[in-house]
């Protein structure tokens, strides 16, 4: 019996709501170690300080491909981003959310302080995403049954 054969290969298929701070939950893909070194790998390149090779991430482009496994977010409104950012006076989203799309994603990799830390964390996080998709299933058909 080999260990690989055992492990279950099915890319992509773990995935969970975590919440990153209250009232705003993002809903994340699980990604595999070995996915997740090729990712630095394509984002790492080697530069020459004093003869020497050291090896510098291009953290806007892991951004953008860790982006890519954040699969949705939810309550993304005024009231989070005033806690994330300076904001203008006078300025409103009129009770909109954020769009979750790549262009706001990688912006807030970027710029929101602690969501690039909390997403890596979470991406990785086998247990928590599984036990976020098993609440999420049981809570979905528990209102299904109590529609029927």
């Amino acid at each position: 019996m080999q260990l690989k054969d055992l492990v279950e290969k099915e890319k992509g298929s773990v995935s969970g709501w975590a919440t990153f701070m209250e009232g705003f939950d993002v809903e994340l893909q699980f990604v595999e170690r070995k996915t997740l070194q090729e990712m630095r790998r394509k984002c790492t390149r080697t530069i020459w300080r004093s003869h020497q090779p050291v090896e510098e991430l291009d953290e806007e482009r892991f951004y953008k491909m860790l982006a890519g496994h954040i699969l949705g977010w939810r309550g993304l409104n005024e009231d989070v981003l005033r806690k994330l950012f300076p904001l203008p006076d006078g300025f409103s989203l009129d009770g909109l959310e954020v769009p979750c799309d790549d262009a706001n994603k990688s912006y807030m990799l970027q710029d929101a302080y602690g969501f690039d830390d909390f997403v890596f964390k979470h991406l990785t996080d086998l247990e928590t995403l599984k036990q976020e998709q098993f609440d999420s299933e049981a809570k979905n058909s528990e209102a299904l049954s109590q529609e029927s």
